[in-house]
């Protein structure tokens, strides 16, 4: 007797079933991305605006802080590289092949 949910994958292996079943579940209809934001942005019960707006003055501010703590990022990531680097390649000296 057959159940609800025969695939008609009994002879084959476990793995090969699994993927025919993943397969199969990946048919099924997706909501589109920006539907869902549309449905959630149209709503009537919350008045939510934002109406900021910032001095160019600022934004460069902002942009040269973000700027230099990057550069401190890739600084300290250079140097940790580096001396890991290093380190290796002098444990791999002392090391007899």
């Amino acid at each position: 007797m057959r159940t609800k949910n025969f695939n008609g994958l009994q002879s084959l292996s476990s793995h090969a079933t699994l993927m025919m079943t993943i397969l199969k579940n990946n048919k099924r209809n997706r909501i589109n991305v920006l539907k869902k934001i549309g449905k959630y942005t149209k709503s009537s019960s919350s008045k939510l605006v934002l109406n900021k707006t910032i001095s160019k003055e600022n934004l460069l501010k902002i942009k040269d802080e973000i700027q230099k703590r990057n550069r401190k990022n890739l600084a300290y990531q250079l140097t940790f590289v580096s001396v890991f680097s290093l380190t290796v390649l002098f444990a791999i000296g002392f090391v007899k092949f």
